[in-house]
């Protein structure tokens, strides 16, 4: 008996590991935008408003890379539309400058960086 409860202290003890044993995440990336990846993305890919109820019920935006397209959904209001080209935007400069797949951004490292970039700009949240 006084094993088993031994046993359950130690593996007790194991899995409340403390947190310097735990691996720790890395610092989040911050992704900028100047102004010169807006012009290059720009002089690259096509922007298109689609105010279609079938596009916007599934999109806010769309950035497709073989056709060099980026898809805003027309039917927001202007807030909403600035902050999905800045988006979409950074999905553009997170492929170009990344060099590997496991390089590019994540949708929550570019979520962040859009809500940052939106305030910058426009001082809102």
């Amino acid at each position: 008996m006084a094993a088993k409860v031994v046993l359950a202290m130690l593996l007790s003890a194991a899995l409340a590991a403390p947190a310097a044993a735990q691996s720790v995440e890395p610092p989040a990336r911050s992704l900028e935008l100047k102004l010169a990846d807006v012009v290059e993305a720009l002089a690259e890919y096509s922007v298109i408003y689609d105010s279609s109820k079938l596009f916007c019920a599934q999109y806010w935006g769309l950035t497709d890379y073989i056709e060099r397209t980026i898809t805003i959904c027309g039917a927001m209001d202007f807030s909403l539309r600035k902050a999905t080209m800045i988006h979409e935007l950074l999905h553009v400069v997170s492929l170009k400058r990344s060099t590997k797949s496991e390089d590019q951004y994540t949708e929550a490292e570019i979520e962040a960086a859009t809500h940052r970039i939106y305030a910058e700009l426009y001082g809102e949240k």
